[in-house]
């Protein structure tokens, strides 16, 4: 992993997500993003914000692939099991920053890879969508589908 990547010049992540606290839904821009800078509030940005945490900041993926550059943000989740006693399961959380940034260029191929060895949750504004092996898919319950903020 590779913590010592900075944010830089994306704000992908002003737009894809859903700020409760500003009431902001997700896919619309934050009035608070400074394109190219950063978030005007960022030292008193709200806490689903704070709490958010991109997995290409923790060096997942490419170093080429910035959220700004791939139109996707992701996030490490857990997704309830459909069969009883079998918890949670690891997944990836993939929202869409750029309107068609899964069906098009570098966002879709992350998300092909992705969702070759794992469950793979994404979300295009309030629309959610789940992928990944067959075998996998089929042990998630759907109404325990629950991102981070």
């Amino acid at each position: 992993m590779n913590a010592r990547r900075q944010c830089g010049g994306c704000t992908a992540c002003c737009t894809a997500m859903h700020i409760r606290e500003l009431r902001k839904a997700p896919g619309v821009t934050c009035l608070n993003e400074r394109p190219g800078v950063g978030c005007a509030i960022y030292h008193t940005r709200p806490a689903s914000c704070r709490n958010y945490h991109c997995a290409w900041l923790d060096g997942e993926s490419g170093e080429l692939d910035r959220p700004d550059r791939t139109g996707i943000i992701l996030d490490r989740i857990t997704v309830q099991s459909a069969i009883p006693g079998r918890g949670a399961i690891p997944a990836v959380c993939v929202r869409e920053a750029r309107s068609g940034a899964f069906e098009n260029g570098r966002g879709t191929e992350i998300v092909c890879e992705l969702a070759r060895t794992g469950i793979v949750v994404l979300l295009r504004g309030s629309r959610r969508e789940i992928v990944g092996p067959p075998e996998l898919v089929a042990r998630v319950s759907r109404g325990g589908v629950a991102p981070s903020p």
